[in-house]
């Protein structure tokens, strides 16, 4: 018996489909893992250390410390936080590519 030739075409152009949208998928994500490594050599060279602001540096930092970016509450500040977001994107997009390759 020979296949149906009209329901082998329809699979094959389902398939062709499918690799076509998994090789979209591959791109955005990987654009992404782009930008977020972009985004983290950036922000972790704009950093600044506790040392620069003022606590204990040695002389090294400048007197007084820049306070532009510290939160009121005396944690983290936003740059940390910052950081902290664009390093687990940077992750999770990571182990996302390799788990699609």
């Amino acid at each position: 018996m020979r296949p149906n030739c009209e329901c082998a075409k329809l699979l094959s152009d389902e398939r062709t489909d499918a690799v076509r949208q998994m090789t979209i998928i591959k791109g955005i994500v990987a654009a992404l893992n782009i930008l977020f490594a972009i985004a983290l050599v950036i922000t972790m060279v704009t950093r600044i250390t506790e040392e620069e602001q003022g606590g204990g540096g040695g002389g090294w930092g400048i007197v007084g410390g820049r306070q532009i970016l510290t939160t009121h509450s005396g944690g983290a500040t936003i740059l940390d936080r910052f950081v902290g977001v664009i390093a687990a994107g940077f992750l999770v997009t990571s182990l996302l590519l390799a788990w699609l390759y």
